[in-house]
């Protein structure tokens, strides 16, 4: 792992609840075959870009499974699209075109957990307004948080709350 990576997957676990494993890295051409075969099967449609993706976030993923002492799990792709994790465990991926990142925890810790990347670039007026409300996109600026970033957030949030219960957040 390259420091520039290795700075990136301690940053973005520095930023996880107690209990939780967090890691990320740059995708790289190849990331496509660190698919298990039955991660495999639920991407064969997909451009060569998402396998890339999925692929590099995925074998994060069963690195930080290693760490904790067990086995490495295929994380495989649900009809919804959601990875179905292993017993016991929640978690979130990922991915933008250069960085993929995945966060775990386990059921007993947390009913759920929520990660998000998104490129340093500004999102159009038309798709901020489908983000949030005029109060919020103010109240952010204030902050000094930029649309995107409040995006993020957003998706985050909901990568954490529906698994839980299946139901889309206004």
């Amino acid at each position: 792992m390259a420091y520039a990576e290795l700075s990136l997957s301690n940053e973005i676990a520095a930023l996880v609840p107690r209990g939780a494993s967090a890691a990320a890295c740059v995708i790289v051409e190849g990331d496509e075959f660190s698919l298990t075969s039955t991660e495999a099967s639920g991407f064969e449609t997909c451009i060569v870009k998402v396998r890339r993706a999925s692929g590099a976030a995925r074998a994060l993923a069963r690195d930080l499974f290693a760490q904790r002492g067990l086995e490495r799990p295929s994380i495989c792709k649900a009809r919804s699209g959601d990875p179905v994790w292993p017993a016991g465990f929640r978690g979130s991926i990922s991915h933008d075109d250069q960085v993929a990142a995945v966060a775990v925890i386990a059921d007993d810790r947390a009913g759920g957990i929520g990660i998000d990347v998104e490129p340093d670039k500004p999102i159009s007026a038309e798709v901020a307004a489908l983000v949030a409300t005029p109060d919020e996109l103010q109240e952010a600026g204030r902050l000094g948080l930029s649309a995107r970033q409040v995006f993020s957030v957003k998706e985050a949030v909901f990568k954490a709350v529906y698994p839980c219960d299946r139901m889309m957040l206004d």
